[in-house]
């Protein structure tokens, strides 16, 4: 019996399922005729957003807490410059975009499947 019960807690532990929180969020923007659509998903646990399913294009995040986060990425362009951009997800309206432009967001809902 103990044997089972160790098993059980072992299993539980190396899963890790139960505690996974992972947000779908579907966002749009109309610009003039033209619709535009991205994903994003919501990583609860690692305080982490994965935007068009990009794992490769590290986001760093600047803050996070239950109303907004921020999330930034800096890299070097072609001609050696530093450049950093910055994204920001309001959690009670749903916008998301730069946070010193809030006309030409996207509007998020939450979904059940990403789209990429």
């Amino acid at each position: 019996m103990k044997k089972l019960v160790v098993i059980i807690v072992l299993g539980l532990l190396w899963c890790n399922f139960a505690n996974a929180k992972e947000i779908l969020l579907l966002c749009e923007k109309k610009r003039d005729e033209d619709i535009y659509k991205t994903s994003i998903i919501l990583n609860e646990n690692e305080q982490k957003l994965i935007i068009n399913g990009n794992v490769n294009f590290n986001y760093e995040t600047k803050t996070w807490n239950k109303h907004y986060i921020i999330v930034f990425r800096e890299w070097i362009d072609s001609e050696g410059n530093n450049k950093k951009i910055e994204y920001m997800l309001d959690r009670i309206t749903g916008s998301f975009g730069s946070p010193s432009s809030q006309r030409n967001n996207y509007q998020c809902s939450i979904k059940n499947k990403s789209l990429f």
